[in-house]
């Protein structure tokens, strides 16, 4: 407002005396002015070294700033040229700390508002001359951590103002200095938080998270104008962000909601009383269910906790999430070629939030025992997978004892072992078998009359997954099965193999890779 910074006689001055404050804040903080007391027993000193106080540049601008109404633009050049002349006649520094003594014990770090001093002409001047704002950029890691905070809370309005003609704020994003990330990702906020981003926004910010190996923090402002297949590139990069902490689950979960929403339903409805812009009338980039399965087929067993989070943050949205979407996903999963090791763990989580999916769950495990999967896929079947398919069978008693009853003798006997509390079950059940199928009653019934204490190979068979389903009871349960089965061919051992001489309790199967 008060001058140009193009002006041939005052803009370089004010120019360098705008840097020069900026870059002050890259050294030791200022000291605390002296209190009254200690200030009076220097005064004879202080003036005999330092000039009368002169009123700062930025100062004496924001005097001629407040009179600009009433004075016309030659007059407020020529009033702050006068102003420089006589500061520089009587060397009066021009620094908006100005001459006042310092105190020996500076503090550690910067406050606020003398970082607010030091930035607010160089925004200023930015805000004119955007080139200056590359000195930011070059400069913001050297800043210290207080500082750059402070920088960072009072960096939108600059950023607001220049976001009119975004090409040069477009220029500083390209190749910006790793140190100035978070001042980047400020950028691309300010340019996408009122309407869609430009294309080449988008191609900027894809080139310099793929360049730079960034997190997807980077990215989350055009995550939603991606098409599909880079966003399900995208999605291992939003599962990495998950920790643990709240924060991280907010980040993600922000996400999640934004790429399933029906934005193109929804704002057509709004537009229709005129509350949203045309540019903003897209379709959903996901739908539900292919977030879901996206989650879940992440290789490796340093993905699991991480997409039990992201599913648990699914589980959590059931008005997006609904009880038919985790059922359609669940059914593609288990038609996939190659299974998703947490398959199970969603089938029974599911269970739990939606009750109504046990006719669904029953229909998945004799899906599974159609496909055989400890043949077709015998490592998927030996992890912890078949602690959830024995798991997803107890859920969903009675409906599931048809399906265990299906099960080859091998996987039957292991079933039996693991689960004692489904004999009782299966005996009734083959009792009530049509006379057409007595054959099958017969192996069944053989089956459940010499249910092994060991399982194939010799393999110790775990312990009750029943008991696993209440750990605090499970001491007890496991003793109780032991007692009621007795000693195994005389030779003093437990039905498991795990009480010795002394009787005592076998250890509890361990979970495996630390996922239950």
């Amino acid at each position: 407002r008060w001058v140009n910074p193009d002006h041939p006689t005052i803009g370089p001055a004010v120019e360098s005396h705008a840097t020069a404050c900026f870059l002050k804040l890259l050294g030791p903080a200022p000291g605390r002015p002296l209190t009254e007391t200690t200030s009076s027993s220097r005064t004879a000193s202080s003036s005999a070294v330092v000039p009368p106080a002169t009123p700062s540049a930025a100062t004496r601008f924001k005097h001629v700033v407040s009179d600009s109404e009433e004075l016309a633009y030659d007059s407020v050049i020529e009033n702050a040229a006068e102003a420089d002349a006589r500061a520089i006649e009587s060397d009066a520094p021009l620094d908006p700390d100005g001459p006042a003594a310092v105190a020996a014990d500076a503090p550690a770090t910067w406050d606020e508002l003398d970082v607010v001093r030091h930035i607010e002409l160089y925004f200023a001047l930015c805000s004119k001359k955007h080139e200056l704002l590359s000195l930011l950029f070059e400069r913001f890691g050297d800043l210290s951590p207080s500082v750059a905070r402070a920088v960072l809370a009072h960096v939108n309005p600059l950023m607001r103002s220049m976001a009119a003609s975004p090409d040069k704020l477009l220029a500083r994003l390209h190749d910006f200095p790793a140190p100035a990330l978070p001042l980047a990702r400020r950028v691309v906020a300010v340019l996408t938080e009122k309407g869609a981003p430009s294309r080449e926004l988008v191609e900027v910010v894809m080139e310099e998270y793929s360049k730079k190996s960034l997190d997807a923090r980077f990215v989350l402002p055009v995550l939603t104008y991606l098409d599909k297949p880079k966003v399900l590139s995208l999605i291992p990069s939003l599962l990495a962000l998950l920790d643990g902490s709240p924060e991280s689950t907010a980040v993600v979960e922000s996400a999640f909601l934004k790429l399933v929403e029906d934005r193109l339903t929804a704002a057509t409805v709004e537009n229709a009383e005129g509350a949203v812009p045309a540019a903003n009338l897209r379709p959903q980039v996901l739908t539900p269910i292919e977030l879901l399965v996206a989650i879940h087929n992440q290789e490796g067993a340093a993905w699991l906790k991480k997409c039990l989070e992201g599913t648990a943050i699914c589980l959590a949205h059931t008005d997006v999430f609904k009880q038919e979407v985790f059922a359609a996903a669940i059914q593609q999963l288990v038609d996939q070629p190659r299974m998703p090791a947490l398959l199970m763990k969603t089938v029974l989580s599911s269970l739990k939030t939606f009750p109504g999916l046990v006719g669904f769950a029953t229909g998945v495990l004799a899906r599974l025992v159609g496909k055989k999967v400890w043949a077709t896929a015998p490592d998927l079947w030996e992890g912890f997978f078949r602690e959830g398919f024995i798991r997803c069978c107890l859920t969903t008693l009675p409906a599931s004892v048809p399906v265990v009853a299906s099960l080859p003798r091998l996987q039957l006997e292991e079933m039996l072992a693991a689960a004692p509390v489904l004999k009782k079950r299966l005996v009734q059940y083959t009792q009530d078998m049509p006379q057409a199928v007595q054959a099958r009653a017969k192996t069944l019934l053989a089956v459940l009359s010499s249910a092994p204490d060991r399982g194939p190979g010799g393999r110790r068979a775990p312990p009750p997954l029943s008991s696993q389903l209440a750990p605090h009871q499970a001491q007890q349960q496991q003793q109780a099965t032991w007692a009621a089965q007795g000693p195994a061919g005389g030779d003093g051992s437990g039905a498991h193999g795990g009480a010795g001489a002394g009787g005592a309790p076998a250890r509890a199967w361990p979970a495996r890779d630390g996922v239950r």
